[in-house]
């Protein structure tokens, strides 16, 4: 399940949004895609899927069909009886995999999107692309990083 934490990661969603995507909003082509996230008020935003998550993104896409109840519902990310991940669940994800990376920050879900930000800033970046990467849709309670 470490696609999961990817997600923020890689493209700067919050929890909230990665469990609500379903499998039609991930478009993938052989080199590209994108995920259509949604946020409050069901305003969405699309981003560009960064090249690590692309193909974590696939892996776990060819191997959701096997998960009891896949066939029942859109939901991309699935719990272990086949309903969609809530927000909860996919935090205590996220929060096992910072533990076992040896990491003790109980905000783990929340860093990784910080995380993304700092890469991709430290990479030179143009900080309007990374704001347009993080900036949630109007509205939406976020603040942008980059103004």
């Amino acid at each position: 399940m470490d696609h999961l934490s990817h997600c923020p990661t890689y493209a700067g969603a919050r929890i909230s949004e990665v469990v609500r995507l379903d499998v039609d909003d991930v478009h993938l082509s052989a080199r590209k895609g994108k995920p259509r996230l949604y946020g409050k008020g069901d305003k969405f935003r699309e981003v560009d899927i960064h090249p690590k998550l692309r193909p974590e993104l696939q892996v776990w896409l060819d191997g959701r069909p096997t998960w009891p109840g896949a066939d029942a519902g859109p939901a991309l990310f699935l719990n272990a009886k086949g309903g969609r991940l809530t927000a909860r669940a996919a935090g205590g994800i996220i929060a096992t995999i910072a533990r076992r990376a040896g990491l003790d920050d109980p905000t783990a879900a929340h860093v990784l999107g910080h995380t993304l930000a700092t890469t991709l800033v430290r990479g030179r970046t143009d900080l309007v692309l990374v704001a347009e990467i993080l900036r949630p849709p109007a509205g939406d309670g976020r603040t942008a990083v980059a103004q």
